[in-house]
């Protein structure tokens, strides 16, 4: 290998982590290593091939550097493009590559959008349309017993696109989209609700409203992600409008508290086309499985289990008109927090 070509292998390298560097150098890691330990690492061990040497000059400055040994910390980098709403379709012809373009501009702007347009000569505008291509994941649920509803994405050009033909009782759909982005529910040739996503990702609850069914009832809500794998409870039993949760055996708040609803709700109640987020840790739940007891009244209504491979647990309503007894069915959804 001539020397030219060590160095052009040596910048590619440098933009890999230091895990992969040391993956990749295979037989040369234990040299490496002793030369990186030692306090002279300038005084380089004779290198065998002309690639060790420049993998041990790579080391010596990694050692200099205070980053041997350690795992890559994330930073931020300088970009190659800046940030222009227009710059998809600038530089893609197609609208697939457009969009899988504006999918990734989440990764670029999303809370870094504040950075980019610091400086711009209208930073509140071009905030504005930073925000507006940052992913959104909304997932929405069919809470209705009556049928199953579509989903029409309203265009910014106010056109609308059927995106979910057919929804049925307990089925769930997420759509990827922007803050602010309107859908429209139908039920056959009815409109039911209209949907504004929130600005971070959440879940949507299309409920029934009463005996005439006219319109939908619809419940959004959206939970921060606290990096505990904890699963959310939504109900969607029409024929049970509140129920008590406890966890079963455990004498602890069965919700994650937010604001004052320990104190709002010492019993821990979950109406209909409520959702909280439970107050189970998958670590927890992998040693040993929890369980929900839910109550009307002093009555035990029905035991759901708590898989810790879960992330959505839906309560439902089975049976006759009338007859309908509790049941649940889990789900494992991603992009259901922010």
């Amino acid at each position: 290998m001539q020397l030219s070509s060590a160095l052009l292998l040596l910048l590619a390298l440098t933009a890999q982590p230091a895990s992969a560097l040391q993956a990749m150098r295979g037989s040369s890691a234990n040299a490496t290593d002793s030369a990186a330990s030692s306090n002279s690492s300038d005084q380089l061990q004779a290198p065998a091939t002309e690639l060790e040497a420049v993998m041990m000059r790579f080391d010596a400055a990694l050692t200099k550097s205070g980053l041997a040994g350690k795992d890559p910390v994330p930073k931020a980098r300088s970009r190659d493009v800046d940030y222009s709403a227009s710059t998809c379709k600038f530089l893609f012809a197609y609208e697939h590559p457009r969009d899988a373009c504006a999918r990734l501009q989440k990764k670029i702007c999303g809370r870094q959008c504040e950075d980019l347009v610091r400086g711009a000569a209208e930073p509140s505008q071009e905030l504005e349309e930073c925000k507006s291509v940052q992913a959104v994941n909304t997932t929405y649920c069919n809470a209705r017993s009556r049928g199953p509803v579509g989903i029409w994405a309203i265009e910014k050009s106010g056109g609308v696109k059927e995106v979910v033909p057919s929804l049925e009782y307990l089925e769930c759909a997420q759509l990827s989209s922007w803050g602010g982005h309107e859908v429209a529910v139908s039920s056959g040739e009815s409109h039911l609700a209209t949907i504004k996503s929130e600005e971070t990702n959440s879940i949507v609850l299309i409920g029934q409203s009463g005996l005439n069914d006219k319109h939908a009832m619809i419940r959004q809500s959206s939970f921060k992600d606290e990096h505990y794998d904890r699963p959310i409870l939504c109900n969607l039993a029409y024929h049970e409008y509140t129920l008590k949760v406890k966890v079963a055996g455990r004498k602890w708040y069965p919700f994650v508290i937010r604001g004052q609803a320990e104190s709002d709700d010492p019993a821990g109640t979950l109406s209909y086309l409520q959702c909280e987020l439970l107050a189970l840790d998958r670590v927890d739940s992998l040693r040993e499985q929890e369980a929900l007891q839910l109550y009307r009244g002093d009555e035990v209504r029905a035991v759901v289990p708590v898989s810790p491979v879960k992330t959505l647990i839906v309560l439902s309503s089975e049976g006759a008109m009338g007859q309908e007894v509790l049941d649940y069915k889990s789900l494992n959804l991603g992009y259901l927090k922010y």
